[in-house]
């Protein structure tokens, strides 16, 4: 339950999204997927919050806690690995490639900007400057879409761990299925 009330609070950017997630983050009953799941809100609200100027992190290197949470939050949700490792790669080229991908995990709800966002980061957090294409901005400008945070492409819940139970479509097409990391 707190983990949908901080995610909720983060997708209306309030500012107690950052205590009601470091509660879900503290909470011993979390399954290790909901635990990365909730470091990785975290990691967006803390990073939001440096961003306004209100946060922890401004003293010294501004977002240096949301990323040292992003990593951890990294290394306890395996879909959000799997999808960052085909972007280190090289195989989502483009950034909105990469966010379509990282909208597609089926245990990570992110918008639009938010999967914008969350791509930033982990480019930040893993040392990188080579973030693909321009036009990026900050996370929290939407920009000049027609929908507040929206990319056109729906986000594609394909999966990165290999074919599922071996269901096709009509069109007799494997079906990929996105396997939980918990």
């Amino acid at each position: 339950a707190r983990l949908q009330l901080g995610y909720l609070q983060l997708s209306a950017q309030d500012q107690r999204a950052v205590q009601t997630l470091e509660a879900a983050v503290n909470s011993a009953s979390a399954s290790r997927s909901a635990l990365g799941a909730a470091k990785v809100y975290l990691a967006l609200a803390l990073d939001a919050e440096d961003r306004r100027g209100a946060g922890p992190g401004n003293m010294g290197r501004p977002g240096r806690r949301a990323e040292q949470v992003i990593r951890e939050g990294l290394s306890l949700h395996k879909n959000l690995q799997c999808v960052w490792q085909e972007v280190e790669r090289g195989t989502c080229d483009r950034p909105v490639a990469a966010v379509q991908r990282l909208r597609g995990i089926c245990d990570l709800d992110l918008t639009s900007l938010q999967a914008r966002h969350l791509l930033q980061l982990l480019y930040r957090a893993s040392g990188r400057t080579d973030l693909p294409g321009t036009g990026w901005g900050t996370p929290l400008n939407e920009g000049a879409s027609s929908r507040p945070g929206s990319v056109s492409l729906p986000p594609s819940r394909m999966a990165c761990a290999g074919f599922g139970d071996g269901a096709t479509p009509s069109t007799g097409t494997p079906v990929l299925r996105m396997r939980s990391g918990s």
